[in-house]
């Protein structure tokens, strides 16, 4: 199995899995990265996208991320499309987005995890990632109802990698 990363496209966006995510999220991510705030990597297999992960280089909106990792991209939705789960595809994925990161001259990656992810937990450490020593964070997620973005309260874990 040959997998290849590589950031996405205009072309790309009519392409994606859908159970990668709605369209809406692939444009808006596509949009920030033209204006370099983001880098959103695409996994591709026999010319399918398979996977993602979003990294981004603008400030955190949470308030805890912004005091204790200033500066520091964050990693977001790491995803790998059901059936090809365990087979090294977000392992790449994450591998990809570090080297990005180091290449635009920053030493660490963080990310927030679901608190009970327990899978994803396991691939983060097994990576060299760590836990931050602050708690969980407050922060929340979006949903689109109705064609309005919906923010909807949640807490998550805070890994942490030094490159």
């Amino acid at each position: 199995m040959t997998i290849e990363i590589r950031p996405v496209t205009e072309a790309d966006l009519d392409a994606i899995d859908p159970r990668l995510g709605s369209a809406t999220f692939f444009a808006e991510r596509r949009a920030r990265q033209r204006d370099e705030r983001g880098l959103l990597l695409l996994a591709w297999l026999s010319g399918n996208a398979v996977g993602c992960v979003y990294i981004a280089f603008e400030e955190a909106d949470e308030a805890g991320l912004r005091e204790h990792l200033p500066g520091v991209p964050l990693m977001h939705r790491l995803l790998v499309v059901s059936e090809l789960r365990n087979q090294g595809i977000g392992s790449s994925l994450v591998t990809a987005a570090e080297q990005a990161v180091r290449a635009r001259g920053h030493a660490q990656l963080a990310l927030g995890m679901d608190i009970d992810n327990f899978a994803a937990e396991r691939l983060y450490l097994r990576l060299g990632y760590h836990q931050w020593l602050h708690g969980l964070l407050d922060t929340y997620y979006i949903v689109i109802e109705n064609g309005q973005e919906v923010h909807v309260p949640e807490q998550c874990r805070v890994l942490v990698k030094t490159l």
